[in-house]
């Protein structure tokens, strides 16, 4: 029950999985800010508003195939900094 003492002693795993997580999320994020603006607008148009490869090319103004290369070359990128973090 919510009045009992020890329930409120017990670490919450919802919470304890966010602070494992959170130095990750960090550097991940300071990862993403160290990309130029149009390779985080590259990430952003994938991950986060759901862009088809073909849709991300014709927003580009390139090719479908080079939209994947270029998302390849920004995930890279994106890894590289992530590991200059101090990161694996």
């Amino acid at each position: 029950p919510l009045d009992d003492e020890k329930a409120f002693e017990r670490p919450d795993p919802a919470t304890t999985r966010i602070l494992d997580s959170l130095p990750d999320q960090l550097a991940a994020h300071e990862a993403l800010e160290g990309l130029r603006p149009r390779d985080q607008e590259i990430l952003r148009m994938r991950y986060f508003e759901g862009f088809s490869i073909v849709e991300m090319g014709q927003r580009l103004g390139v090719k479908a195939k080079y939209a994947q290369k270029l998302l390849t070359k920004v995930l890279r990128r994106a890894e590289r900094n992530y590991r200059r973090k101090g990161f694996r």
